[in-house]
């Protein structure tokens, strides 16, 4: 099979029950929508008499026991495989004859694509043309063997010959338009190269593993060597200096350095506050406040024998506890809408200065 993408082993299983021969697939490509264009996954396959397509709706996922269903505002895609025991359950199945493939083309929108198809019988002119393209292929392949150059002004007396034969009218067979997968903009660059294969495998002309096309979908770093795992970004963690990133990330909190500081400060003394209470709870309530001996405390004295004052210092520790994180939350909350801002306005400052090529030619 083509190095484009691999079978999950549930897809592979799931075509297999429609009866596809697995084997035979000649290239798949996985899409991240169902064929309503909704979220789900959704694989196109070829082989070469078909094109079949296989799709699911995130809605008929069956979840693993004990994991809990997302937003369905959220792209499952998103999640670990490994959270579903089955995508395919209520998979949707449709197969397609590729000799019955007049012709197919992908409409894009804003943030999504839909594979069209066009059916229908091949109409006399489209017939001719294809016995002609074949006939040349061999005549071409045949003098390539016996060294012999084909007389141009012969070929184009024999096509004049056949044109004029062809000049009259036919009636054109019934056509059908349609559509037969979506997907969002981060596999249309793949959904693209499907398409292109699966024309050259319908017009039979050859496609090796090595094929330019794939080269998109295997770039790799030119330092260190190792495939990006972002085909579409192009940035190499590998090679990233982390000090660095982190240093530029350090300087959105410059203005606010007193937040920063104050929210560790915080944190130290929540921390201090939650190791306390336990020695509140257990060890002055039974050791101090319940205990009726004459040994002296110290300052822990005045909580012997008073439990409306031991109520009153859990009292004041839990609200002390809370004051810190609600002025901790607010001071956090102050700092990431300022630093955020910041961010904002350094992106789309980038942004302006950028070609109106750019944005054409990246989505």
């Amino acid at each position: 099979m083509l190095p484009l993408d691999a079978f999950s082993q549930e897809a592979e299983s799931a075509l297999k029950k429609f009866g596809v021969n697995t084997a035979d697939i000649i290239i798949a490509v996985t899409l991240d929508l169902d064929d309503a264009g909704d979220f789900g996954e959704t694989w196109l396959c070829i082989d070469k008499d078909y094109l079949y397509c296989l799709s699911a709706s995130s809605k008929d996922f069956v979840l693993k026991k004990g994991k809990k269903k997302k937003n369905s505002a959220g792209n499952p895609n998103n999640s670990e495989d490994g959270e579903y025991e089955s995508k395919f359950a209520n998979a949707k199945f449709a197969s397609y004859a590729m000799s019955e493939i007049r012709t197919s083309y992908i409409d894009s929108f804003t943030s999504t694509n839909r594979l069209f198809l066009v059916l229908g019988e091949e109409s006399r002119k489209e017939r001719e043309e294809r016995e002609k393209r074949e006939r040349e292929e061999r005549e071409k392949e045949e003098n390539k063997k016996n060294g012999v150059k084909r007389d141009n002004k012969v070929a184009e007396s024999q096509n004049e010959e056949q044109e004029k034969e062809s000049e009259e009218e036919e009636i054109l067979p019934k056509r059908t338009t349609v559509g037969v997968a979506f997907s969002t903009n981060s596999r249309k660059q793949k959904l693209f190269a499907f398409l292109e294969i699966a024309r050259r495998i319908k017009d039979g002309r050859e496609v090796k593993e090595d094929d330019s096309i794939f080269e998109q979908f295997n770039v790799s770093c030119p330092k260190c060597g190792q495939r990006y795992r972002n085909q579409h970004n192009k940035v190499c963690m590998n090679c990233v200096d982390k000090g660095m990133l982190f240093a530029r990330l350090l300087k959105y909190f410059d203005r606010h350095m007193h937040r920063l500081i104050f929210v560790f400060a915080t944190l130290l003394v929540s921390a201090g506050i939650g190791l306390l209470s336990p020695l509140v709870h257990s060890w002055l309530f039974i050791n101090v406040v319940l205990d009726n001996s004459d040994e002296h405390i110290d300052v822990l004295e005045y909580f012997r024998g008073n439990i409306l004052a031991f109520v009153f210092l859990v009292l004041a520790l839990n609200l002390l506890g809370m004051a810190i994180g609600i002025f901790r939350a607010r001071s956090v909350n102050k700092m990431s809408i300022a630093v955020m801002q910041r961010m904002q306005i350094d992106i789309f400052s980038a942004m302006q200065k950028l070609s109106l090529a750019y944005f054409n030619n990246n989505q």
